[in-house]
C-alpha cells in the first residue's frame, strides 16, 4: 500500500483503529500523533494527511489536496469475464498501470457460470480496482462495464476510439505496429509532473483480450466489423492477464504514458 485512499465521505472522518487502513498506518508505517502519511481520494486527488489523534477506537486525521487533477489514461480494456482469481489479477494489474474503463463480457467459448460470481455483485470487485490504485501510488480507479455477451458490448464503445484486438491466429501485424497520431501525443510538463493536452482531442484506444480460449472465429468478424484489427504480441500463446498487460505496456509505451 503505496498510497491510502479514501471515498469522498471517508476523507471526512476518523478512521475505525480495525480498518486494515488504520492498521497498516500504525503497524507497518509506524506512524504517531502529528506524523503525515501520502492519501487520497478515489478519482479525485492526491494529497498529506497529518494524524491528530490515536485512541481506542478510532484514528483521527486531517487531509489536504496537493492540488494535482486526476487525469486518467485514453486507454481502455475490452476482456473477458474470467474466473474470478484470474479476474481479480486482472482488475488489480490493470488498474495498476492505468486504463480509464476496463469492459469486461462472456464470450463465445466463455464458461457461462463466471457471470454470475460473487465477484460482479454489490461491488464487491471494486476492492481490487483499490489495490491496484494503491500500488500504484495513484488514486483512479477504471470504470468497470459488465455485459453478457460480446454483441452487446461492442455496442456499448466509445464512438471515434482506435481499435485493436490481441489474436495468435488472424493477426496480419505486431502491436508494436499499431498507428496512434503523434501530433495529438500529451506532453508532460516536468515542473508540476502533470499531462497536458494540445487544442484537439485525444482519441481512446481499446485493447480487446480474448479469455482462456481466445476468440471464436465469429467473434473475430464481429470484433473486425466494429472497427478493430487484429494484432499479435508474438508466437507463444499468453493467458489472458498476461497478454493484457503485455499488451497495454506496448500501447502505452507508443503514447508516451508509460
Amino acid at each position: 500500500m503505496n498510497i491510502v485512499l479514501f471515498s469522498q465521505e471517508e476523507i471526512k472522518s476518523p478512521l475505525k483503529i480495525h480498518d486494515k487502513r488504520a492498521k497498516h498506518i500504525i503497524e507497518i508505517l509506524k506512524l504517531k500523533e502529528e506524523d503525515m502519511f501520502l492519501g487520497g481520494v478515489i478519482n479525485n486527488g492526491t494529497g498529506k494527511a497529518k494524524i491528530y489523534k490515536i485512541d481506542n477506537h478510532y484514528l483521527y486525521f486531517t487531509f489536504q489536496y496537493d492540488g494535482k487533477t486526476v487525469e486518467k489514461n485514453p486507454v481502455s480494456l475490452l476482456t473477458a469475464i474470467t474466473r474470478p482469481i484470474d479476474a481479480k489479477r486482472i482488475l488489480k494489474n490493470c488498474t495498476t498501470i492505468g486504463v480509464s474503463a476496463i469492459y469486461l463480457s462472456l464470450l463465445d467459448k466463455s464458461e457461462k457460470s463466471y457471470f454470475e460470481s460473487n465477484l460482479w455483485k454489490n461491488d464487491n470487485y471494486k476492492e481490487y480496482l483499490i489495490e491496484g490504485a494503491c500500488q500504484a501510488c495513484a488514486c483512479d480507479i477504471p470504470n468497470i462495464f459488465l455485459f453478457s455477451n460480446l454483441d452487446k458490448c461492442l455496442k456499448n464503445l466509445p464512438e471515434n476510439s482506435i481499435r485493436a484486438a490481441l489474436d495468435n491466429y488472424e493477426a496480419e501485424k505486431s502491436l508494436d505496429s499499431l498507428e496512434y497520431p503523434k501530433e495529438i501525443f500529451p506532453v508532460k510538463n516536468s515542473e508540476d509532473d502533470c499531462w497536458s493536452k494540445n487544442s484537439i482531442s485525444i482519441p481512446e484506444i481499446i485493447l480487446a483480450v480474448g479469455g482462456e480460449r481466445g476468440f471464436s472465429n465469429r467473434e473475430r468478424v464481429l470484433l473486425k466489423n466494429h472497427g478493430f484489427k487484429l494484432y499479435s504480441l508474438g508466437k507463444r500463446v499468453l493467458k489472458t492477464e498476461t497478454a493484457t498487460i503485455a499488451g497495454l505496456s506496448v500501447i502505452l509505451s507508443k503514447i508516451g504514458r508509460l
